[in-house]
Formats: structure tokens, sequence, C-alpha cells
């Protein structure tokens, strides 16, 4: 019986959340390309590394924000630890965050 109301809760959030139109991205695809660009020149990266894909994507909590993923070629080594920079995150208001894996 517990399966059945689970299932059916998670049936409900995701027609639910299929049905939630996002705001449209007050930063466009081409401006996100500018500044992750900008990210590698800053870092002396241009050379070595580049894009290789920008999507849009949505955090997998309840009404979370969409975004958009910036992925890179390959991971960055991230200076004084072992982990590694995957790409960038770029909220749709504007904010750059580094990902680190």
């Amino acid at each position: 019986m517990n399966q059945f109301i689970c299932i059916l809760i998670l049936a409900f959030w995701s027609v639910a959340a299929g049905t939630t139109e996002a705001a449209p991205p007050a930063v466009t695809a081409q401006k996100v390309a500018k500044m992750a660009d900008d990210h590698l020149k800053e870092r002396g990266l241009v050379n070595s590394t580049y894009i290789v894909s920008i999507t849009m994507e949505q955090s997998v909590l309840f009404g979370a924000a969409h975004y958009w993923f910036v992925k890179w070629d390959k991971p960055i080594p991230v200076e004084g630890t072992k982990k590694k920079e995957i790409g960038l995150k770029v909220t749709f208001d504007g904010k750059l965050v580094r990902l680190v894996d």
C-alpha cells in the first residue's frame, strides 16, 4: 500500500512539474557563451579548454529554478585541491558558479 501511495505522489509531482512554465531567461544562450569564454580568458585557459555544450537545465528539487549549464571539453584541475571543474552554472539572472566534481 505504501508503494502505491509513493507512486501516486511521484506521478502527480511529475505531471505538476511538467505543467509549470519557467520565466524566460534574462540571460540568453549567446550571453552565456560570452560569459563562459571570458571566464576561460581570465583564467588563461582559452587555448587549452573549450565549450562543448550549453544547455538549459532545471534542478531536481520542488520548484527549483532553471539555469544554463556550460560544459568544458575536459575537466580543469581546481587550484590547491584534487577536484576538477567540469563547467559552469549560470543562473537566469546572470550569476556564474563553477561546477566542481
